[in-house]
């Protein structure tokens, strides 16, 4: 009589073979990856620089090419052309593309134990990169100092560590400039208010240094007067209070002013005024007494987000505001000079189309910027609003002497050709990469030119 076998007993799965144990290897494989593709990206930076090392700084001259450091002493000079190019390729500014390649630079000429560390996989190339934030500043036997004692333990070290070394590192081979530190840290203070980042709900925020004994009456100042709202009734948390009440200390400050006798004799002095300028779009909507949809938002003359119509009333409604109404330029209608200089309606409008440079990834705004003609002027290039951009003078500079190029397209929009050609657009929202890889697009006249 035949009998069914046994079920065969299934292999029970590891946890490695679990669909949890298979996320965290595609998880580690994927750092793998990453921390590989830095390392690449390290070499052919290091590959970039080397290319454009200047060591005919004459010459480099005469050509218009720039020779910058990016490292510190003792590394090679690099052309200016070639950092805002990697900058470009890398979709950040120029700044911060100088910094990063300056970083590799100062790993690669001047910590050469810790570049062996990190082309042998031993160290990441991001713990490298802020050592090397670190000692660009450093003369070269005191970077040399700071490899030999940093770079075995290079990928486990503390900020508070490296600080310290490099404090050191200052003290024993730079006397005067550890002297010249310590001066300078004497008068730190300040306070920095960031007016140009306001919240939609019209909050900003501040930070500052303080001398202890200004810091202390301050926190006793605030102290003091957020307790007595709280006994006026106050509802809201102490924080809050303490807020309130520097707005308070500021708009009473009066150590400054300038009173007359009968000021003195009557002990009655004057609020100062309360000016926020605001340059507020709204919409039809909005002017007939709607609030909603896009009739509730308007934007401060600062460049911040966008905010509340109801904090713009709150804001105006505080006693002593003073209200200035101003027309709105129309950005569709075209606008020209016609001599060199640029109008000052003419700049308005430019400011209010960039908002700043237009080079790819730049983020300076438009009042430290040059108005620069696309087609030069002497070359019967008109003084207009399709003629005319913002740009830095880092990148206006970039423009004249080197071959850098683009043109304006219309309604705030800058196609830019770099040396290599690799294509940019620059628009109101930012920069797109047009040709990530022009090896793959037919060469043009001006490439073969």
């Amino acid at each position: 009589m035949w009998t069914a076998p046994p079920p065969r007993r299934q292999r029970r799965r590891t946890p490695a073979e679990t669909p949890a144990g298979v996320v965290l290897a595609d998880l580690r494989q994927s750092r793998a990856d990453r921390e590989a593709a830095e390392l690449r990206s390290y070499q052919h930076s290091l590959a970039w620089a080397a290319l454009h090392e200047v060591d005919d700084v004459d010459r480099a001259c005469v050509f218009d090419d720039s020779p910058i450091p990016v490292a510190g002493e003792g590394a090679p000079l690099i052309g200016e052309e070639a950092v805002s190019e990697y900058a470009a390729a890398l979709g950040v500014a120029t700044d911060t593309g100088k910094r990063m390649l300056g970083q590799v630079v100062e790993i690669g000429h001047r910590l050469p134990k810790l570049h062996a560390r990190v082309t042998a996989g031993k160290v990441l190339v991001w713990q490298a990169r802020r050592i090397a934030e670190h000692t660009i500043a450093l003369n070269p036997d005191a970077a040399s100092w700071v490899d030999t004692q940093v770079a075995g333990f290079a990928n486990k070290i503390r900020l508070s560590q490296l600080d310290r070394t490099i404090t050191a590192a200052i003290d024993r081979f730079m006397p005067a400039e550890a002297e010249a530190e310590a001066m300078r840290q004497v008068d730190t203070r300040k306070v920095v208010i960031r007016h140009q980042q306001v919240s939609a709900w019209g909050m900003s925020d501040f930070h500052g240094t303080l001398d202890l004994a200004d810091a202390l009456d301050l926190d006793a100042a605030l102290t003091a007067r957020a307790n007595e709202l709280k006994a006026l009734g106050s509802t809201d948390t102490r924080d809050v209070r303490r807020s309130l009440a520097l707005g308070e200390l500021a708009r009473r400050q009066l150590a400054l002013g300038f009173h007359t006798e009968a000021d003195a004799e009557s002990k009655t002095v004057t609020p100062p005024v309360r000016g926020v300028d605001l340059s507020v779009h709204i919409s039809e909507l909005a002017l007939a007494g709607c609030t909603c949809g896009a009739a509730a938002l308007a934007r401060t003359e600062h460049g911040s987000p966008l905010v509340t119509t109801r904090q713009v009333q709150n804001w105006c409604a505080q006693p002593g505001t003073l209200v200035r109404v101003r027309p709105v330029i129309d950005l569709d209608q075209h606008a020209s000079g016609t001599r060199y200089e640029t109008p000052a309606l003419l700049r308005e409008h430019l400011a209010l189309r960039d908002d700043g440079c237009v080079f790819p990834w730049c983020t300076r705004k438009a009042s430290v910027c040059d108005c620069d003609h696309i087609t030069p002027h002497d070359a019967d290039g008109p003084t207009c609003d399709c003629n005319l951009a913002l740009l830095c003078r880092t990148h206006h500079r970039l423009k004249t002497h080197t071959r850098w190029r683009y043109d304006h397209h219309g309604h705030g929009v800058h196609v830019w050709r770099s040396p290599h050609g690799l294509l940019y657009r620059r628009d109101p929202s930012g920069t797109q990469a047009i040709n990530p890889n022009p090896a793959a697009r037919p060469p043009t006249t001006q490439d073969t030119s």
